[in-house]
């Protein structure tokens, strides 16, 4: 499997649950988001 990154530049509309699809398909991303709210301030 081929690497891939995520760019996000800080612009433009966050929306709950914009994530929900991405976790839903990516078992991987999934595991990813989980960590996130341990992880950022």
């Amino acid at each position: 499997m081929e690497p891939t990154a995520l760019l996000f530049s800080g612009q433009g509309a966050q929306r709950v649950g914009m994530g929900a699809d991405l976790a839903e398909a990516s078992p991987s991303a999934r595991a990813i988001l989980h960590l996130a709210p341990e992880t950022l301030p």
